[in-house]
């Protein structure tokens, strides 16, 4: 088995993603080599070394490759596709799986690597801003043996690195994370047109909203009070209060917008479904 800082990186899709990635192995100092389909794609990203002529010249060169195409039919193609992936393999190459695809997907590429000898983590990446800089959270799923063999590599392009589980569930959190985050970005703007119409402008808006969550977090701390029990329900305790301050300051905005004309479908909806998210599991 090779010494963690012998490992050799690779990377196949350089996008946004992909490409961030690569930079980030370039600033940690375990350059990568790379492919992409398109001619000179590594010259959008600093540093980044010139591509190789193929996928399958990166699995040669590679002991642990991200595979960041933007669909699962890329994915498919560029290890099963001439010049793939697979056609290069070697005994002990990881295949680290980045885009988002489908659970179904995934368990379909892990077994694909499976049947030809190569080892699979399915890894959801987050937030892609943060790409070059080191700051990707990667969220894996595969077998533990595995994601601590790949390990060294990953921390060299990642902020933080959570094990969720079995092949799937990497992606899975990456899923259900992405309902938090895109229903978080309708709720908040359905409560900053409410703000508006009140006569609160954008920025005092979003000022109240940044030293407010300083002080509580409060959908981590939901989140931590139902990780903290063995059926993942709210404490009884809780379960009875909840709801009571629930329905009583979304009241207040549900008064405040019919006097102003304010529509906000998703607020009535959250407001209909308390007592079914006080006992969420």
């Amino acid at each position: 088995m090779k010494m963690a800082k012998d490992l050799r990186a690779g990377v196949v899709g350089l996008g946004a993603i992909g490409g961030g990635v690569a930079a980030s192995l370039v600033n940690s100092g375990r350059i990568p080599v790379v492919y992409d389909i398109i001619p000179d794609a590594y010259a959008k990203h600093a540093g980044v070394p010139t591509q190789l002529d193929s996928a399958a010249e990166v699995a040669k060169a590679s002991d642990v490759v991200m595979l960041a195409t933007f669909n699962a039919e890329q994915a498919i193609e560029s290890l099963t596709g001439e010049g793939g992936l697979l056609s290069g393999a070697h005994e002990r190459l990881v295949i680290v799986l980045l885009s988002t695809v489908t659970v179904d997907e995934v368990k379909q590429i892990a077994s694909i690597c499976g049947e030809n000898n190569v080892g699979f983590l399915d890894c959801g990446v987050s937030p892609g801003s943060l790409a070059a800089k080191n700051g990707l959270v990667a969220l894996v799923g595969g077998e533990e043996e595995t994601l601590e063999y790949a390990r060294p590599v990953l921390e060299d392009w990642s902020g933080d690195i959570v094990y969720c589980g079995p092949t799937g569930t990497g992606m899975a959190v990456k899923a259900a994370r992405n309902v938090n985050t895109f229903g978080m970005w309708r709720v908040t703007a359905e409560s900053a047109r409410l703000a508006r119409a009140a006569g609160v402008s954008a920025a005092r808006y979003l000022k109240a909203l940044q030293v407010l969550d300083k002080r509580d977090d409060l959908h981590y701390n939901f989140l931590q009070k139902l990780a903290a029990t063995d059926d993942g329900k709210l404490p009884a305790r809780m379960q009875e209060i909840y709801p009571k301050f629930m329905i009583k300051d979304l009241g207040v905005s549900i008064d405040l917008s019919k006097s102003l004309g304010v529509d906000m479908p998703v607020r009535d909806a959250v407001y209909d479904l308390i007592n079914d998210t006080c006992d969420l599991m």
